[in-house]
C-alpha cells in the first residue's frame, strides 16, 4: 500500500483546465441557437456591471456597449443584435448569460464541469 501511494507521488499532478467540459448553454434568438457555454472572465465582469446598472443605461454608451458585448459572445454583429431585440430581450440575455457563467463556476467547484 505504501508502495502504491509512493509510485502515484513520483509523478506531476495536473489539473487539466483544457478537460473542464462546462454544460451547453444556448440562447434562442430569431430562430438560431446562440451558444453561451463558455465566457471569459472580462466579458463576465463586464456583463455583471451591466446587470447591476442596467436601469440607468437605457438608450446610453452603456448600452450599446453591452449589445456590442452580447454581439461578440454570439458570434453576430451589433446591428443583428439590436435590429432582433427589444430591451426586455437584451435584460434577460445578460440575466442568462450571467446566471450561465455563475452556474460553470459552480459546477467546476463541485468538479461536475
Amino acid at each position: 500500500m505504501a508502495d502504491e501511494r509512493k509510485e502515484r507521488e513520483v509523478g506531476p499532478e495536473i489539473l487539466d483546465l483544457d478537460a473542464l467540459a462546462p454544460r451547453p448553454r444556448l440562447i434562442k434568438l430569431a430562430g438560431k441557437e446562440l451558444d453561451v457555454t463558455e465566457i471569459s472572465i472580462e466579458n463576465a465582469i463586464l456583463l455583471a456591471d451591466f446587470a447591476e446598472t442596467q436601469a440607468d443605461v437605457e438608450g446610453s454608451d452603456a448600452l450599446r456597449n453591452v449589445v456590442a458585448l452580447i454581439a461578440k459572445l454570439v458570434g453576430e454583429t451589433p446591428e443583428w443584435i439590436q435590429e432582433k431585440c427589444t430591451m426586455t430581450k437584451i435584460r434577460r440575455m445578460v440575466r442568462f448569460i450571467s446566471n450561465a457563467a455563475e452556474a460553470a463556476l459552480e459546477e467546476a467547484d463541485e468538479g461536475n464541469a
